[in-house]
């Protein structure tokens, strides 16, 4: 009897652990189109109510989502606040980084933000639309369809982890955290080769009427029940 209660117990603490991942990636694919993501990865839901079934620990603060016929991505600026030791739990290691893809809709471009749980604060400068065909600020034909690029933000081992990312942006996609394991050098900022053309970059006017238009829909749905 006393052997089958201390079977029982290890099963029981071996299912109510946290399954350990290398990496972790955030499908906008399973958002509704104009629905803004909240702790819908952090125990919660999204401003739709849907439940999550992907505790990862991740609060996203502003963006919305925006679908086209290249797929999902969500549309900023946005906050991603890290629950540490939830991610931590998750991967295995305090030791992690994350890459993506984004794009600004000005030519410019700007720096993304990001801060460690020690109070570190970096700066990743995030490319400008970059229109192929203009060749300055005027308008001009699919002036809203550029450049997007990856990158990757990473503090470094020892100096922290990651608990806040600011994104500046106007488009994120592709968004993953990775476990580091010592086998590969990570560069902070823009990963070489990786820019996509063609790709939709919001207009900053277009969003927010997006935002209005998710905001009433939600009201309208409210009231039916």
């Amino acid at each position: 009897m006393f052997r089958r209660c201390i079977a029982a117990a290890v099963l029981t603490l071996t299912a109510a652990a946290p399954a350990v991942a290398n990496s972790i990636s955030i499908s906008f694919e399973e958002f509704a189109h104009g629905v803004t993501i909240g702790d819908y990865h952090n125990g919660g839901k999204d401003s739709l109510g849907r439940a999550s079934g992907n505790d990862y620990g991740l609060t996203f603060k502003g963006g919305t989502i925006r679908h086209t016929t290249l797929g999902a991505y969500l549309s900023g600026p946005v906050q991603l606040t890290i629950d540490v030791a939830k991610l931590t739990a998750l991967l295995g290691t305090d030791d992690y980084y994350v890459s993506f893809n984004a794009a600004r809709h000005d030519l410019d471009g700007d720096f993304t933000y990001s801060f460690t749980d020690t109070g570190r604060m970096d700066g990743t400068w995030i490319n400008g639309n970059g229109t192929p065909g203009c060749s300055g600020r005027e308008p001009c034909n699919n002036a809203f369809y550029g450049e997007m690029a990856g990158y990757h933000i990473y503090a470094g081992t020892g100096v922290g982890s990651l608990s806040n990312i600011k994104f500046d942006i106007d488009r994120l996609d592709n968004l993953q955290i990775h476990a580091y394991d010592g086998s590969a050098f990570i560069v902070p900022g823009l990963i070489p080769g990786s820019a996509e053309i063609n790709r939709d970059i919001p207009e900053p006017a277009s969003i927010a009427l997006l935002g209005i238009g998710a905001v009433a829909l939600l009201a309208r749905r409210r009231r039916r029940r």
